[in-house]
């Protein structure tokens, strides 16, 4: 029998990841793009299998992966619980916008799951009342986990104007990052904290931020563990760290999470 590979693709910063529709009812277990979303203080990044393979997209292109199994990104429960879902976080008339200005990543087959989350726990509120989620724990880092026979993979991305194909191991990973370049330094919460960053979310759909929840984080810590099936191993996640690490508010403050439509 042929070796299976195990190919981890990670996502952090802002970005919407989505599945076919963009009315509010349609079927959330599967998703089939991730869109960085456009945001003159947000630098969208993707590394390849090495910190040192860093290369900046291009606004409003596309990427996509070659030698991976083709079809939608199925849900885990993790990522269901832990990724910020934002029909629960916009009012009623508000929709996906499929055209919204983004880098767009078209999904592998494969399984999303949450593989590290906030610190400190976050609440939403919609209309002055609270949304209930699963959990008040936000995730930080999502992982589509791709299984695949093939040796190699083909990465498709346009930088510095030029469309590109790089090889990527099968065995190893990428990560797609759109964070905030600063050498600020994160704040410590001490009370109950608007996070106005979150507000930038509101570009995925066609509707702006006054129809969106506002986050507040919260001083209590995050200290539930994060369950996912034994092969979701997220091998590469401290070396993703280390890189994402140095995006002090993005990585210590929720409001740039990663989001889900529907």
């Amino acid at each position: 029998m042929p070796d299976i590979f195990d190919f981890e693709i990670y996502f952090f910063g802002l970005i919407c990841i989505h599945g076919k529709s963009k009315e509010r009812d349609a079927e959330k277990r599967n998703k089939i793009r991730a869109m960085l979303l456009e945001d003159e203080q947000h630098k969208p990044l993707l590394f390849l299998n090495d910190e040192n393979k860093k290369f900046t997209l291009d606004p409003r292109s596309n990427v996509s992966f070659k030698n991976v199994g083709e079809g939608e990104a199925t849900v885990l429960e993790s990522f269901d619980d832990y990724v910020p879902h934002l029909v629960q976080l916009t009012t009623p008339q508000v929709k996906l916008d499929l055209n919204a200005n983004s880098i767009r990543v078209t999904l592998p087959a494969g399984r999303l799951a949450t593989v590290d989350r906030y610190e400190k726990q976050g609440e939403y509120c919609l209309n002055g009342k609270k949304v209930v989620r699963p959990t008040d724990c936000i995730g930080r880092v999502t992982l589509l986990h791709v299984k695949t026979v093939l040796p190699t993979i083909g990465v498709r991305f346009k930088s510095g104007g030029k469309e590109r194909e790089e090889p990527v191991l099968s065995s190893g990973w990428v990560l797609f990052s759109n964070a905030e370049p600063t050498d600020e330094a994160s704040i410590e919460i001490t009370e109950r904290s608007k996070r106005d960053d979150f507000d930038k979310h509101a570009s995925a759909t066609d509707h702006d931020a006054q129809y969106l929840a506002d986050l507040y984080e919260l001083e209590d810590d995050c200290t539930e563990k994060i369950n996912n099936p034994p092969d979701i191993k997220a091998r590469y996640l401290p070396e993703v760290t280390r890189i994402i690490s140095r995006h002090p508010p993005v990585f210590a403050h929720p409001e740039c999470s990663n989001t889900n439509w529907p």
